[in-house]
C-alpha cells in the first residue's frame, strides 16, 4: 500500500495537487507499520514463513488502529 501510494504522486497527471497528501499518507503508514524501528531478528530464509512473519505483523497494527 505504501508503495503503490509512492508510485501514484510519481505517476500523476499534471494538475495533480495531491502529491504532498499521498506521501504524508505513505509515511504515516510506514510509521504505523514500525518500518523505522530497526528488526532484532531477521526474516526467516523460507519465503513463506517470511510472508507469515510480515502478514501477521501488519495485521496487529491494523487490528490496534481499529
Amino acid at each position: 500500500m505504501v508503495q503503490s501510494l509512492l508510485i501514484a504522486v510519481f505517476w500523476k497527471e499534471v494538475t495533480d495537487v495531491s502529491a504532498w497528501r499521498k506521501v504524508g499518507m505513505a509515511i504515516r503508514m510506514a510509521l504505523q507499520l514500525r518500518w523505522h524501528v530497526k528488526r532484532t531478528s531477521e526474516l526467516p530464509q523460507d519465503e513463506m514463513a517470511a510472508r507469515v512473519v510480515v502478514v501477521s505483523s501488519v495485521h496487529s497494527v491494523v487490528s490496534r488502529m481499529s
